[in-house]
C-alpha cells in the first residue's frame, strides 16, 4: 500500500466516487476538489486505487475509503497523513463532516475529531419553484419600511466590510446551540466570503431599516448548483416576515443565473430557521455532524 499524489487526469472519476459514497450533499466535483485541495490517493500494490484523502489551506479534511476496502487500516493511513500535511500548514485545527448514522463518527473519534454542529441538510428544487408566497412576504416587509440592498450596491470598502462581519457575527451568535462557536476572524472571513469568487457581492442581501444593517442572506454560485451560507435578522426584527424576504431574494438570485437546486443547512436546534426553509420549500436531507480537531497533533 503507497499513498500518492493523485493524478488530475487518471482519478477524477473515482475520487468523485468515493466522495459521493462517504459525504452528504452537496458534493462537489472531482475537478474542484483537486483545484482547490491537496489530494493524496491510497493505492495497493497493484495499482488499486482503494482510498483518498483532501485538506483544503483554510483547514477542511475530507477522507474516503472504498466500501470493499473498509477496516484494512487504509482511513488510518490517510488519515495520518492528511494530520502531518495539515501540521506543516501551520493550521489551527481541522474540520469535517460525518453522516449521523455511519461508521464516520467513532473513526473521527479515534483521532481526537469531535462533533461541534449536528446539522441537517436540505435542498431546494427550482424546476418548478412557486416565488408567489415569499414575494408577498417580501412586499409586506417593504411596505413596513424595510428596504433590501445587496452588498454590491453599497461597495466593497473597508467599512463595509468590517459592518457585514459584525452583522454576520451578532447573528451567528443567536443561532440556537448546546454549546457557543467561536465566530472567524476578519481577515478569514474577507478571504472566503468576500474575496471568493463563488460568492459574488450581488448575491450578499442586506434588510435595513433606514440605515441600520438588520438581517442579511448569502447564496453562492456553484458549479451546477447554488449554496445557502446564512440568512438571518437581528432579535428585535424577527417576527416580521423579513428571513424570508431575504429568502425569496437569494432564491431569485440562484435562478437568475440559472441553478436548478440549492443546498443549504440548518442546525438541528435552530427550529425557526427550520420553518423559514419550509416555507420556502426546502426538503430535508441527511443528518450530519461537523467535527473538529485541535491542536493539530498527528497520531501515529
Amino acid at each position: 500500500m503507497r499513498i500518492r499524489p493523485a493524478n488530475e487526469d487518471l482519478d477524477l472519476a473515482v475520487i468523485q466516487s468515493l466522495y459521493d459514497e462517504a459525504y452528504p450533499e452537496p458534493v462537489p466535483k472531482a475537478a474542484q476538489i483537486v483545484k482547490n485541495q491537496q489530494v493524496r490517493m491510497a493505492e495497493t500494490d497493484d495499482g488499486e486505487v482503494v482510498g483518498f484523502r483532501a485538506v483544503s489551506p483554510t483547514g477542511g479534511i475530507w477522507i474516503g475509503v472504498a466500501a470493499d476496502h473498509r477496516r484494512e487500516g487504509i482511513g488510518r493511513l490517510v488519515m495520518v497523513d492528511a494530520l502531518e500535511y495539515a501540521s506543516s500548514l501551520g493550521l489551527s485545527e481541522l474540520v469535517s463532516r460525518v453522516l449521523e448514522n455511519s461508521a464516520g463518527k467513532a473513526f473521527c473519534d479515534q483521532f481526537q475529531f469531535k462533533p461541534y454542529v449536528h446539522a441537517v441538510n436540505r435542498s431546494l428544487d427550482l424546476t418548478n419553484w412557486d416565488d408567489s408566497a415569499l414575494a408577498l412576504k417580501r412586499e409586506q416587509a417593504q411596505q413596513a419600511g424595510i428596504q433590501f440592498k445587496t452588498y454590491a450596491d453599497f461597495g466593497d470598502t473597508p467599512e463595509n466590510q468590517h459592518r457585514l462581519y459584525m452583522l454576520n457575527k451578532t447573528l451567528s451568535a443567536t443561532i440556537p446551540r448546546d454549546e457557543p462557536q467561536e465566530f472567524i476572524a476578519f481577515e478569514t472571513y474577507v478571504q472566503q466570503r468576500l474575496a471568493n469568487k463563488v460568492l459574488p457581492h450581488e448575491g450578499i442581501f442586506i434588510a435595513l431599516d433606514g440605515d441600520d444593517w438588520i438581517g442579511m442572506s448569502q447564496i453562492s454560485l456553484e458549479e451546477g448548483y447554488s449554496f445557502h451560507h446564512m440568512t438571518g435578522v437581528l432579535p428585535a426584527y424577527r417576527g416580521q416576515d423579513i428571513a424570508q424576504a431575504l429568502k425569496s431574494l437569494t432564491i431569485g438570485f440562484a435562478q437568475l443565473n440559472h441553478r436548478k437546486i440549492i443546498y443549504t443547512f440548518n442546525e438541528v436546534g435552530n427550529a425557526p430557521m427550520i420553518a423559514v426553509n419550509e416555507i420556502a420549500g426546502f426538503r430535508e436531507g441527511q443528518r450530519f455532524f461537523l467535527v473538529r480537531r485541535k491542536p493539530l497533533i498527528p497520531t501515529t
